[in-house]
């Protein structure tokens, strides 16, 4: 790929595993890309991090999954000590303890070896837009003492917690105190501890060695009354049942981090989009930050193809990047209250029943449906009540583009396609009164007798059609 020096598609500010898996992507789909990163390249993390095991097939699109299973060590799954008085082990939670710089490493060495151009340690010191322009962005970037101008058709804020942008809080504001320690006791495990007003993390970074963390309200700590953040660190870890006895000696200085979960109103901009953390940062309980950075990444990348290559979608591309961004926003809410409740009933603490919220609240957990058998033949259908057929974003060959969707009355989502079947076009052709058979025969043409009657058990059984006299039964 070839970049004309001072000139590129796509900036991206931000090196991280947002920033890097959208230019890796971008760069994937053709365009020419930049990632300026405030670091270097080599910058070193002290602290450990836990990565979920659905981060695995978003590790396989960015071509890094051998090298994270070759490199960092499974889990084992995660101590417990969270709902009630007694540790579990939960072992189904089997994802990878990390270490971030050579995490960070592989994603960024991915995306140049892809095509990506990596400036670090650089900075953007300004960055304007002209309307109209071929390339609306100018950009100064500072590059080893060295200043120079960056013109690019859109920019792709991945700065992280820095971004400028006004966010909003999704619950009370959460510190994290975070530092090593050694500790041959821990093996491949993590540690999560709920207390009375805090709870703690620990997980390994190698062998011997372990990072250790505890989240409080700022507000309600000796840190709030102006003691030194080790004190304040060691004095919170002593309460911990699980961690207390293992951890051994401190090794540096414990650092503050806030860990209050926040997003972004609306993640875009004229010709400019915010992904990861600039967008939404999840809670540190969930484990999940780094598969929401790769994939709201994966996801502007189909938002920034489409924005070059086919800008008349452009409305289905930004309706499909923000209703994303709202989902994850809602998702990380509902799971946040839950998860807090849990440990709400068992202190009753302020600390946590400002973050559970009422514990009347519904489960956000999915209840899965009950196969139904098909119906007759014969037997007439139509839509059933509280399904309506709608236009929705999606994506299709790395392009966002409108599609019929099925939406259901209490689902979270619309539905277009389901294994690839474009069930929502399917369900334009239902007509009150048309028989299974006849569906099936209709629906045939397009996909096979086959796959027509896997999409007929499908909307039957999800409850998008009934018969047609169901509603008087």
């Amino acid at each position: 790929m070839r970049v004309t020096p001072g000139v590129a598609d796509v900036l991206v500010i931000g090196g991280g595993p947002a920033g890097a898996t959208t230019a890796l992507r971008v760069a994937q789909l053709g365009h020419t890309v930049i990632v300026v990163e405030r670091g270097a390249v080599d910058r070193q993390y002290s602290s450990a991090q836990s990565i979920a095991p659905g981060v695995v097939p978003l590790l396989n699109l960015c071509g890094i999954a051998e090298k994270v299973e070759a490199e960092f060590a499974r889990s084992d799954g995660v101590m417990l000590l969270w709902a009630d008085e007694h540790a579990r082990m939960a072992s189904d939670n089997k994802g990878f303890h990390i270490a971030r710089p050579a995490f960070d490493s592989a994603l960024r060495n991915s995306a140049v070896q892809a095509g990506a151009i990596m400036l670090a340690p650089a900075v953007v010191v300004s960055a304007e837009r002209i309307a109209g322009a071929a390339y609306p962005w100018t950009s100064r970037v500072l590059l080893g003492g060295t200043s120079f101008q960056l013109r690019t058709k859109l920019i792709v804020d991945a700065s992280g917690k820095r971004s400028g942008r006004i966010r909003t809080r999704i619950s009370p504001p959460l510190i994290a105190l975070i530092g090593d320690w050694r500790c041959t006791a821990m093996g491949q495990c993590s540690i999560v501890e709920a207390a009375n007003d805090c709870w703690f993390w620990a997980g390994p970074l190698r062998e011997g060695i372990a990072t250790a963390a505890v989240f409080f309200d700022p507000r309600a700590s000796k840190l709030a009354r102006g003691q030194p953040i080790s004190d304040v660190y060691r004095w919170l870890l002593k309460r911990s049942r699980l961690l207390g006895h293992i951890l051994e000696a401190e090794m540096g200085t414990a650092v503050a981090c806030d860990a209050s979960s926040r997003y972004v109103n609306d993640p875009i901009e004229l010709d400019l989009l915010r992904v990861g953390e600039a967008a939404i940062s999840l809670d540190p309980l969930s484990s999940q930050g780094v598969q929401m950075a790769l994939t709201s990444a994966l996801q502007a990348a189909v938002v920034i193809n489409t924005w070059l290559r086919q800008p008349s979608h452009l409305a289905a591309a930004n309706t499909f990047y923000r209703d994303r961004h709202y989902e994850a926003i809602q998702r990380s809410f509902d799971n946040t209250r839950a998860n807090y409740s849990e440990a709400a009933r068992r202190f009753g603490t302020e600390f946590w029943r400002c973050r559970s919220g009422s514990e009347d609240r519904a489960s956000a957990e999915t209840t899965l449906r009950t196969p139904i058998p098909l119906p007759p033949p014969s037997v007439r259908l139509e839509l059933a009540k509280g399904v309506r057929i709608d236009r929705t974003a999606v994506v299709r060959d790395e392009l966002a583009e409108f599609a019929p969707a099925i939406v259901m009355t209490g689902s979270a989502r619309p539905v277009s396609y389901v294994d690839g079947v474009p069930v929502g076009e399917l369900a334009l052709r239902i007509a009150p009164g048309i028989s299974g058979v006849e569906l099936v025969r209709a629906w045939s043409e397009v996909l096979g007798k086959s796959a027509a009657i896997k999409a007929l058990a499908w909307m039957w059984q999800a409850g998008v059609i009934a018969a047609l006299d169901s509603r008087n039964a």
